[in-house]
Parts: structure tokens; sequence; C-alpha cells
């Protein structure tokens, strides 16, 4: 019996690229795709990076054995920042008026982290 001829697949991974600062700028929908991927005790372990989109990715991974029999998984894997501050700010303001803004910060890690805020007073006179 002859070897079977080689079968080329495309294999992506994304790399994350950076913004200027600290502005988001990289929102990949897909961050890994490997349709061959080979494994002799059923276990595999991937490694990519995520984009700045804060939200949550469907995971999808399908096998099969060798003998015909197929399954899927799917899973959910959420992205967010570790830390987030914002401010619930008015739709509309008028001249003269003094407003109160709500300041919300989340904690998104499971560690306890301490937060230092100054607030600064301008004014557009």
């Amino acid at each position: 019996m002859a070897a079977p001829e080689p079968l080329i697949v495309r294999e992506y991974a994304h790399l994350h690229t950076h913004g200027e600062g600290n502005v988001r700028s990289d929102f990949a929908e897909t961050l890994y795709w490997q349709p061959a991927l080979v494994l002799a005790d059923g276990h595999a372990e991937v490694a990519f990076e995520l984009c700045d989109s804060v939200t949550t990715f469907q995971v999808l991974a399908v096998g099969h054995t060798l003998d015909g029999r197929i399954g899927e998984a799917t899973a959910e894997l959420t992205s967010r920042k570790p830390l987030v501050l914002q401010p619930k700010l008015p739709i509309e303001v008028t001249a003269g008026d003094q407003i109160d803004v709500p300041l919300s910060i989340a904690n998104n890690t499971n560690n306890q982290q301490s937060v230092n805020l100054k607030v600064h007073r301008r004014s557009l006179n």
C-alpha cells in the first residue's frame, strides 16, 4: 500500500496588534482555527492571543475517531478588561446645569484591587 499524499491545510492563530497608547484597535472575529489536529491521547492544548473586543466568543471543537464516530462540544470564552471605570453621563446638558456623574467601578478578577481616584473640576469659561 502506497503512503498517502500529504494534505495541506490552513491554520490560524491570532496575534494581537496594539494601537497607539491605550486605544483599542484590534477587533478580530476569528482567533484560532486549526482544522487538522491529530491527538494520540484525546487531549489538546492550544494557545492564541485575544483581541481587544470585550465580548463573549463561541468555542467549537469537532472531532472524529479513526472508525468514523463523530463528536462536538461548544463553550463560551468571555473576554473582558480586568478593571473597568464607567461614568454614567447625561444625554443632554444645558449651560448652567450642575450634574452628578455616577461612576461604576468593576473588578472583573478574583483578586482584590485598590483604586485611587482623583476628580478635578474644570470650568469651560
